[in-house]
């Protein structure tokens, strides 16, 4: 035992055989024995390394598989390489099937060797064997593998060096957008790209920004990324602008923040176009990715033409903005055709106090969309409007899909997770007050139709409304009088309402609270704020069990019918009344009642999703304090942070369920 054949093959030359006595002599021999012709390694066949999970960067188990054509020594070693992407520095378990003997694992740099200890070879044929605690590459391509069997002393008996690579799944980047110092066409601005990520970006990682073939990015600079330490660069390529980190620490998942200077925007007024933000390493290998970022709608300055003095006429049509130029005399110029725009024009940059514009030159509302939704649309639901609102979407640059159903051209009459997905960047792209996310609700239908105002205060013809929060005054606030309450009418009730909003609706809510038999603290009649915290939420449950209705302690549908629909304010009562009849049905269900009707864990989307998030977030198990996820920016999504606030819920209740929305925890949430 323990000869080597000859490094190279080929013939290896004759042999000799001779018997001698103890003394050495030669009794008698052959000193030619036939030589033995020796082939190249034998290549293994039918190889492969799979791991458990393609998903980035997951750590689990790993099956290598591979067939023999010789036998697998009684001490043997298989030896599997991986490639440089990988951690495996923590690989143990190794194992062989239908080998007996015991298994030992060791690491040294990216090869990991299972060792035999054994009484008897394996024979030839299909080989598997299995190792644990092996981390995938951060980026979704990564090299090749090798896979060898080799004796105990480390002699290769057939090996494959070319195993075939695998493609691993990064996680879409969530959250994404991209803001700009001004709207203005033709400007030069600062872009804000912010997205919440579930990987790390490595301390020499990178982040890349597309812009739309509109936009001039040759000049952009000076990009860096909040809240990560190191050094930054900048460079362009194309329309790529690309964001390089160096000599820092890798930034920990989570909300980021990237801003570029020197971006020029397009040369003409409308939508911009979709961008695309991506993660990626060092070397470009692509770590999560955006593809689908909302676009924006841009416009040009328009001047007024400027009115009285003289013949001139009366002021023009068209858009209305101040300066902060010096006052002169106008010169009279003809009036120009007025311009009608779909939605305000804001120019923050150019304005120094608002200007009301004459009443003539102001523009007829044109909604954005020329059908009529005649109802609130969220997942699941089925009709031709469903379609028309995908029809929406995929032509205002935020497609349900990039292919097959629901793409452009191929909308459906189904409300699903794709539809309830790009609804919700459309939601937050135009910052759509009141809006529930991912849902068409009153809010985003009265957006569309042209009726509501945009809540970014519009510097162009209206004087913007006093702030609801008053200033702060050296006088004592009024006293309330014997008329204040019944001057309040619930007619603002128009949207759903939850703790941490604000609003005149929640001073409204709490005045109707306060009046009737439900006050949201000691003497605050007359003292009701804009806010909504946990004394309204307690005061609001108090009234929902008087009515029989779901006890959420949030102002939804249910709520308003019976506020609106059964009751108004009055004189103040001493307890709650009793209901006299069944509470009318809401177009807008409870958001807990019944609403959970299958297990939900990490990684799952959907209207009940963003259901749970709301009632953990208002029932003190808040999922972020601030961005996706927190109060009033609940989403669709099954993330680790909703995960956790469930988690803390069911260990307050008594309940195992390791952040999965089981039957228990179902349960008890469908009773409250």
């Amino acid at each position: 035992t323990g000869v080597s054949n000859p490094a190279v093959a080929g013939a290896g030359g004759t042999y000799v055989i001779r018997t001698t006595t103890n003394a050495d002599v030669v009794i008698d021999e052959d000193t030619a024995v036939a030589s033995d012709t020796f082939a190249a390694t034998t290549a293994l066949t039918s190889t492969n390394v799979e791991p458990a999970s393609l998903a980035t960067p997951a750590t689990g188990n790993v099956t290598i598989t591979f067939t023999s054509a010789f036998s697998l020594s009684r001490n043997g070693k298989v030896v599997v390489t991986f490639p440089a992407e990988f951690n495996v520095a923590a690989a143990s378990g190794g194992t062989c099937t239908g080998m007996d003997g015991t298994f030992a694992t060791t690491v040294s740099g990216q090869v990991v060797t299972i060792a035999r200890t054994g009484t008897t070879p394996k024979a030839p044929g299909a080989q598997t064997c299995t190792l644990s605690n092996i981390t995938n590459p951060l980026s979704v391509t990564a090299g090749t593998y090798s896979i060898e069997m080799r004796t105990s002393s480390g002699q290769t008996i057939q090996q494959d060096l070319t195993v075939a690579a695998d493609t691993f799944v990064g996680a879409a980047l969530t959250g994404t957008d991209l803001s700009f110092s001004s709207l203005t066409v033709s400007s030069t601005v600062t872009a804000t790209a912010s997205f919440t990520s579930t990987l790390n970006l490595p301390l020499d990682g990178k982040v890349l920004i597309t812009f739309p073939a509109g936009f001039s990015v040759g000049g952009a600079a000076s990009g860096t990324c909040t809240g990560m330490d190191g050094a930054f660069a900048t460079t362009v390529s194309g329309q790529i602008v690309t964001i390089t980190r160096s000599a820092g620490t890798a930034k920990v998942p989570g909300a980021q923040f990237c801003t570029i200077s020197g971006i020029v925007n397009p040369l003409n007024s409308g939508d911009g176009g979709t961008y695309v933000i991506k993660m990626a390493t060092s070397t470009g290998q692509l770590i999560q990715q955006d593809l689908l970022v909302p676009s924006d709608i841009f416009a040009a300055v328009l001047v007024s033409s400027g009115g009285g003095g003289g013949g001139g006429g009366g002021g023009g049509g068209g858009v209305f903005v101040s300066t902060p130029t010096p006052t002169v005399t106008p010169t009279p110029v003809a009036e120009p055709t007025p311009i009608v725009v779909s939605q305000p024009i804001v120019f923050p940059e150019l304005v120094t106090e608002p200007i009301v514009a004459p009443v003539a030159s102001k523009p007829p509302v044109v909604p954005l969309s020329t059908f009529v939704f005649p109802r609130d649309l969220k997942f699941g639901v089925v009709g031709n409007d469903v379609k028309e609102l995908q029809k929406f979407l995929n032509t205002h640059g935020f497609p349900i899909a990039t292919f097959g159903q629901g793409s452009r051209g191929k909308e459906t009459t189904y409300f699903g997770i794709g539809a309830a997905a790009a609804l919700a960047k459309f939601q937050k792209a135009k910052n759509i007050v009141g809006a529930k996310s991912g849902v068409f609700d009153t809010a985003t239908r009265a957006f569309l139709s042209g009726k509501s105002v945009s809540p970014v205060p519009s510097k162009t013809s209206v004087k913007p409304p006093v702030p609801t929060t008053p200033a702060p005054s050296s006088e004592k606030p009024k006293a309330p009088t014997a008329s204040t309450p019944s001057a309040e009418k619930p007619s603002l009730f128009t949207r759903d309402i939850h703790q941490g909003q604000t609003g005149e609706d929640v001073r409204q809510l709490q005045v109707y609270l306060n009046t009737h038999g439900f006050p949201t603290a000691q003497g605050a009649l007359g003292k009701e704020t804009n806010y909504f915290g946990a004394a309204t939420r307690n005061a609001l449950e108090k009234l929902q069990k008087s009515k029989g209705i779901s006890v959420s302690g949030i102002l939804d549908g249910a709520t308003r019918a019976i506020i609106i629909g059964k009751s108004s304010p009055g004189t103040p009562s001493s307890a709650p009344s009793t209901p006299t009849s069944t509470p009318p049905a809401s177009a807008h269900p409870s958001p807990v009642s019944g609403a959970f009707t299958r297990s939900l864990q990490e990684g799952q989307s959907g209207e009940d999703v963003r259901v749970l998030q709301v009632y953990l977030n208002t029932h003190g198990f808040p999922i972020a304090s601030t961005g996706n996820g927190s109060l009033g920016n609940e989403t669709i999504y099954f993330g680790a942070k909703v995960s956790a606030a469930l988690a803390r819920f069911q260990k307050a209740h008594g309940i195992t369920g390791y952040g999965v929305l089981g039957p228990k925890t179902r349960e008890l949430l469908n009773a409250r």
